[in-house]
């Protein structure tokens, strides 16, 4: 995943793009699953679940390299508009780099930061 994103931000900067690209990483498991919400679903934790969620971290860290493109993990109730790239918060719009993220034990809550 990270050189991926590093290959589409280095041509995004070459090509002199205008703006920024929103790109959404979804989970098609229990990749954001912390061992919280494990056992909020399952009565207790199962081995290998910590109380971080590796793919939000992971995601937090190839952040700081990205120059062009505004990386967000998405989970259930993440609404994104598709023409205007912004994700609405309880139906107000907000520009992607201002969200911030961080995982509970209902998923990843979603805030706007100023």
């Amino acid at each position: 995943m990270r050189e991926i994103l590093i290959d589409m931000d280095g041509q995004l900067c070459r090509c002199a793009y205008k703006g920024h690209l929103l790109v959404l990483v979804s989970e098609w498991g229990l990749e954001h699953a912390t061992k919280e919400q494990i056992a909020k679903v399952c009565g207790r934790s199962l081995p290998g679940f910590n109380s971080y969620s590796p793919i939000v971290e992971t995601i937090t860290y190839l952040k700081r390299d990205l120059k062009k493109i505004h990386l967000v993990p998405a989970d259930i109730g993440l609404v994104v508009g598709i023409e205007s790239g912004n994700i609405y918060l309880d139906g107000i719009a907000v520009s992607p780099e201002r969200i911030e993220f961080v995982p509970t034990a209902d998923g990843l809550k979603y805030e706007s930061r100023p």
